[in-house]
């Protein structure tokens, strides 16, 4: 045993020996480390891609979407600004967001960051939000009558009609309740609570309405009569699902002042003789003398 040792011993202490067992591992892990880095580039990994072109502004679907393998290197080599996801990542990575301002992807194409926004980051987004059987309504307002700024888009604001007839009698009444902000713009059309060091004044208010309360709220603006926005506090947990006219007396007033001045050129659609206000309570100020 003892000359097993000696042996061993002097066979490792052979300067050649040691040299050529040094080089022997250093070719093993050259070796091994260059197949793990082949296998690497060239393992495939699933990408998503085009199936059909996707013109500018469009939501992107489910369906819209397909899958392709693709060697790792090649990804590697488009940079950073390629979406990668599969099956089962890209419902929360893709679907559902949309295609960026002037920005076609073509069938066939991969997806790039770049080409890729979130709703809210579309300049128009608020047009994304209004539903069927509504009309976005631009309303124009100041730092004052924003409430210096305590109208934002999320909140909520109940309208209210303010006018003086011919005898001076003033007339003030909340018009139509719970209407959800969209947006609130600049007179540029930038959005005014973006994340900017740029001190921006409201200019309009954007929201959506049922068309029945967009038509008689853009006729009491052409017929002179002050619109005024109030914001309210409202549960966002519960929130109302849609806005709601109020007052019987200003939507008969407003229609009344619609026919008077009908041979001017201001006409209201035809309404519905069997609902011509939504079933709630009328509630209007029986108005005041004015000075």
């Amino acid at each position: 045993m003892n000359s097993t040792s000696i042996k061993i011993k002097k066979f490792l202490s052979n300067r050649n020996t040691v040299t050529i067992i040094c080089a022997f591992i250093g070719i093993v892990v050259l070796y091994v480390g260059y197949t793990m880095k082949v296998q690497s580039a060239i393992e495939p990994i699933e990408v998503p891609h085009a199936k059909v072109t996707i013109q500018p502004r469009t939501k992107i679907k489910d369906d819209m979407i397909g899958y392709i393998e693709v060697a790792s290197a090649a990804v590697e080599e488009m940079g950073d600004n390629i979406i990668i996801c599969n099956k089962e990542t890209c419902p929360k990575k893709l679907v559902g967001r949309y295609t960026a301002v002037n920005t076609l992807i073509p069938q066939g194409s991969l997806f790039y960051e770049s080409a890729v926004v979130d709703k809210d980051e579309l300049p128009d987004a608020a047009v994304y939000e209004v539903k069927d059987g509504e009309t976005l309504y631009n309303l124009s307002v100041n730092m004052s009558t924003t409430y210096v700024n305590s109208i934002i888009p999320g909140g909520y604001i109940d309208i209210y009609i303010r006018t003086i007839d011919e005898q001076g009698m003033v007339r003030v009444g909340k018009f139509i309740e719970n209407i959800k902000i969209l947006a609130v713009k600049t007179s540029s059309g930038l959005n005014v609570f973006e994340n900017s060091e740029e001190q921006r004044v409201p200019a309009y208010v954007l929201f959506a309405l049922p068309n029945e309360q967009y038509l008689y709220l853009s006729m009491a603006a052409k017929l002179g009569l002050e619109i005024i926005p109030v914001p309210i506090n409202v549960d966002l947990d519960n929130s109302p699902e849609t806005s709601e006219m109020t007052s019987k007396q200003l939507y008969e007033y407003i229609q009344g002042l619609a026919d008077e001045f009908a041979q001017g050129g201001f006409t209201l659609e035809e309404e519905d003789p069997t609902n011509p206000l939504p079933p709630t309570d009328p509630t209007v100020n029986n108005g005041t003398k004015g000075e």
